[in-house]
């Protein structure tokens, strides 16, 4: 594989493609078509459970209810893995002081979205095929460029932050891989050839 498309590498090549008129357009019809079915999307339950029906009710309020972002919002967000090849949001909690669904004590605040250059490392369980978890890069270091993160020496939040505190979005995801497939590694070749082209063309040889 190309240099180009090894991550962490990849996330700056996406970048400059989406920069293209024709990349852009297709990301972008895309994104706008499964906005449109996720900011539908509903909780539903199959069950005759009162409990059950009545937490999916309270799901569906929270939802309808968020904080600092919309579900529409949280929905773009989400979708950050068509250009990508993935995307996280950290869930954040907060009390919960609605007076209908009084009974649940914590409520969904937001689905606070994070950039995958933030991601320095990725935690696996002992066997290596389960994500239990992540660590960041310090917002400081973050700020002073992605491409230099990797060759420096941080002081790292031993904690991170566990696999159920956020939630992770995949595309064509093999071998447990949370990072997946961006779909713009299909179009690369023909990118990278006809920006070459223009090159030439300016230029005038």
């Amino acid at each position: 594989m190309r240099q180009e498309l090894r991550a962490p590498q990849n996330l700056i090549t996406y970048e400059r493609m989406m920069t293209d008129a024709t990349v852009a357009a297709a990301i972008g019809t895309a994104s706008a078509f499964l906005t449109k079915a996720l900011a539908k999307a509903k909780f539903v339950t199959q069950s005759k459970n009162p409990e059950a029906i009545e937490f999916c009710d309270f799901l569906n309020w929270n939802l309808k209810n968020l904080k600092d972002n919309t579900w529409y919002d949280s929905c773009i967000n989400i979708l950050g893995y068509l250009q990508a090849g993935f995307s996280w949001l950290e869930k954040v909690y907060e009390p919960n002081y609605s007076s209908k669904h009084s009974k649940y004590k914590w409520k969904l605040k937001k689905l606070a979205p994070r950039s995958q250059h933030s991601i320095a490392e990725w935690k696996f369980s002992d066997d290596g095929r389960t994500v239990i978890g992540l660590r960041q890069y310090p917002p400081q270091n973050l700020n002073n460029g992605y491409i230099n993160s990797p060759n420096k020496t941080y002081a790292w939040n031993d904690q991170g932050i566990p696999r159920n505190k956020f939630i992770l979005f995949s595309w064509d995801s093999k071998n447990s891989s949370p990072i997946g497939t961006s779909p713009l590694n299909a179009c690369w070749r023909a990118w990278k050839e006809k920006t070459l082209i223009e090159c030439f063309i300016v230029t005038g040889k």
